[in-house]
């Protein structure tokens, strides 16, 4: 009777706003169907006009379980937008049961013959897909649509999952004219709220107000937050970004603690400390993996030749031999799925296999290593007051010897010791290691402390009798460009690359060789001949000093920028041009010696000109001192790579005399 009384109080307190809240909507009219572009984006195939989501908590067969409504109103603008006629309702599965879906309806507006046509759909309507093991799809998709359509949709779902309460986006692939949300936290439930996104809001509020009941006298109040977005411009994937997700403007709810009504709190968010330790003690696919098969570690060690061999060069022999043995799968995955005598067995696995296997073997043979946890790039940034073992995808390996502490990877076999894959340079990394009494967990920087190198030298041989630009080149290559060009190659072939080291141009290459394709820990080098014809304006001849150059554009095109330009590594480059001019031509015109330089942005570019008896050498410098720049600071970053490429990208002009 207790826990029924208590109930049947929070029922009373814990009612919906009602559905009708949701739909008060200007009735849609022809001309409403006659728009056919976005004013927020002439390019967006459709748009959102109208999202409104409103989320709060009532009982449900004597359990508290949160509700979430949301009514949407968008328009189809063109053909390519039809995709966006698909009505998804997703529905969570899992112990405690599955997603209630109380209510339903969907209606499209189409203009026919001048008149309005409106098709209504409910819930019976709906077919399911299984995405994953615990999320179905619930689905429609609108025939009747064409350029010009809007179509509204309302749904009421009830979910014994308070864990994580829905996230809310104010921000989609299409613009959004208005977006709504509303939520009513339960008392006995403390979440943490979190805003993300670059844009600030229309409304922003929270207040309390009365629940409506009490509990042996005493009333409650529910914690209120409000966001309204207005003339949202779409979440789109730009370059040199991580991901859209870190940046779209959402609302995000993490469950902290809660407690029951008749007494006792339970704790849900502990500290890194308290995840680190049930990681390795409680987590059997993590820390059971990584203490289980010491005899199958044992077998791999013993077929190995580490006799009197320093920490170092241990460390190098079992990478090598865990990336030419072993074969990723290509799954990024935080935790093992399969036994380590499974992995050594099958020699497969994913990331957490392969790399928690590598950690094992460190460990045995003595030499000191934790696990890394990361999120990658295209996983989004880790949000450090989450304490969450779902904040992370992937796992690396940190060695500690007595050449200092570096990270080590072995999904990828072209991969050299102390540089992470490209899809791991997201932020900071977390030391899987048992913390201390009375010390903190530790977090280590991903992205790279040596610069990607890249320096070309050529030696142009003009001869305008044959109407001919002959050149000897040689690129050398370090970091990821390498590792780029290494994995093309052995892939594809040499020729995979001919367009690359080319830089796009027009010209015939031949005598193409590489050096130092299989040792990693040196610098890839190519070299090559190459012919093309000359560019001639009358009796000119027009010489583009670095016609291999990577910056023949600026690809920071946009006038503004919401998001940080983020490259994931440092970046040095170095090019040398040579020639002689031939006979029967003069200088008309030289570049002049500049440099350019952002201190604050550690930015810097140098472009020397020297002509001495007839040879002129061009020698240019680029360097960028850091991995990721806010958007205050686009513009100053902008002008940067303008200013950049126009100087590259100036001629030399000769004239016949």
């Amino acid at each position: 009777m207790r826990a029924l009384f208590f109930l049947t109080l929070c029922a009373f307190g814990l009612t919906s706003l009602g559905q009708s809240e949701l739909n008060k909507m200007p009735r849609v009219s022809s001309s409403d169907l006659s728009v056919f572009h976005s004013e927020l984006d002439s390019s967006a195939e459709a748009q959102i006009i109208s999202d409104i989501g409103y989320t709060y908590f009532w009982v449900n067969d004597e359990q508290i379980e949160n509700v979430f409504e949301k009514t949407t109103r968008l328009q189809i603008l063109n053909n390519n937008g039809y995709g966006y006629a698909t009505v998804t309702v997703p529905i969570h599965r899992g112990t405690y049961g599955v997603d209630d879906l109380i209510e339903f309806t969907a209606t499209s507006y189409t203009l026919e013959n001048g008149e309005v046509v409106k098709q209504t759909v409910d819930k019976k309507a709906l077919h399911s897909e299984d995405v994953t093991e615990h999320w179905d799809f619930l689905k429609y998709t609108f025939s009747n649509i064409k350029e010009g359509s809007i179509i509204e949709y309302s749904f009421k779902v009830s979910s014994p999952y308070n864990l994580n309460l829905s996230t809310w986006y104010f921000q989609h692939e299409i613009p959004v004219i208005q977006s709504k949300y509303r939520i009513e936290i339960c008392p006995y439930y403390n979440y943490m709220v979190l805003s993300k996104g670059f844009m600030e809001y229309d409304h922003d509020s929270t207040y309390m107000r009365p629940m409506g009941f009490a509990i042996k006298g005493k009333s409650h109040q529910t914690k209120v937050y409000e966001w309204t977005l207005n003339n949202v411009p779409p979440i789109k994937n730009e370059r040199f970004i991580t991901t859209a997700t870190d940046y779209r403007m959402k609302a995000m709810f993490q469950l902290i603690s809660y407690q029951l009504y008749y007494g006792g709190r339970f704790t849900v968010m502990t500290t890194w400390e308290q995840l680190i330790d049930e990681i390795l003690h409680d987590q059997s696919y993590f820390g059971g993996y990584i203490f289980q098969g010491k005899k199958a570690v044992d077998g791999v060690l013993q077929s190995l030749d580490l006799d009197e061999k320093t920490n170092p060069e241990k460390v190098a022999i079992i990478v090598n031999h865990v990336k030419q043995n072993y074969y990723w799968t290509g799954k990024n995955e935080k935790l093992a799925s399969k036994s380590k005598k499974e992995v050594i067995k099958s020699k497969a696995g994913n990331s957490a296999e392969i790399n928690l296997l590598l950690h094992s073997l460190f460990t045995q043979a003595g030499i000191e290593s934790s696990p890394m946890l990361i999120s990658t790039r295209d996983y989004g940034k880790v949000d450090y007051n989450y304490p969450f073992i779902n904040m992370f995808n992937y796992v690396a390996v940190m060695v500690f010897d007595e050449t200092g502490n570096y990270y080590v990877d072995a999904t990828d076999p072209n991969l050299p010791l102390g540089l992470l894959p490209p899809r791991c340079i997201n932020g900071f990394a977390l030391q899987v290691k048992d913390v201390e009494k009375d010390s903190s967990a530790q977090f280590y920087p991903l992205n790279p402390s040596v610069a990607n190198l890249i320096s070309t030298t050529q030696a142009f041989k003009l001869l305008p009798e044959e109407n001919m630009l002959k050149a000897n080149v040689k690129i050398i290559l370090d970091g990821y460009d390498a590792l780029s060009y290494r994995t093309s190659i052995k892939k594809n072939g040499l020729q995979s690359v001919y367009s690359d080291i080319s830089g796009g141009s027009p010209m015939e290459l031949s005598n193409v060789e590489v050096e130092n394709l299989d040792n990693l820990e040196k610098p890839l080098i190519l070299k090559y001949s190459s012919k093309k014809s000359l560019d001639k304006i009358g009796n000119k001849l027009l010489i583009a000093p670095f016609p291999t150059n990577r910056h023949k554009e600026n690809y920071l095109k946009k006038p503004t920028r919401l998001y940080p330009v983020d490259y994931g590594f440092l970046q040095e480059e170095e090019m040398i041009f040579t020639f002689h001019i031939p006979e029967g031509y003069e200088l008309e015109h030289l570049p002049v010696s500049d440099a350019f330089q952002v201190p604050e942005l550690a930015l810097y570019y140098s472009y020397r000109v020297n002509h001495t008896s007839g040879t002129i050498q061009v020698m240019a410098t680029i360097k960028r001192g850091k991995t990721s720049f806010e958007p205050e600071s686009y513009q100053a970053l902008k002008r940067f790579y303008d200013h950049l490429v126009k100087k590259l990208n100036e001629s030399i002009v000769l004239k016949k005399v």
